[in-house]
């Protein structure tokens, strides 16, 4: 069975993009990866968001914001997700 999640309103579903943990071969110390601000890349969307917004959209917001939640299909390979209202977005984000 497939579950189907649709956020309400004007929230969006965010899947978190895991910080790295070295870099160059160096592992980083966890003070260095914690920061205020993560990068997510946008699932769903609910039916009253902003047109800015589009799927796959990578977006910078708080580590604050949102409710964290993890889906039951990842819940041995963690993944976190955020749901977010489309206002705690801070900013568009492209490498």
């Amino acid at each position: 069975m497939t579950n189907t999640m649709s956020p309400w309103d004007d929230r969006l579903l965010v899947k978190v993009v895991e910080r790295p943990t070295e870099i160059g071969g160096i592992d980083l110390p966890e003070g260095a990866i914690q920061q205020r601000s993560e990068i997510g890349t946008i699932l769903k969307m609910g039916e009253t968001v902003p047109e800015v917004f589009h799927i796959g959209d990578q977006v910078v917001f708080t580590f604050y914001q949102g409710v964290h939640i993890q889906l039951p299909e990842t819940l041995h390979a963690p993944s976190l997700y955020r749901v977010l209202n489309a206002d705690a977005v801070l900013m568009f984000y492209k490498e």
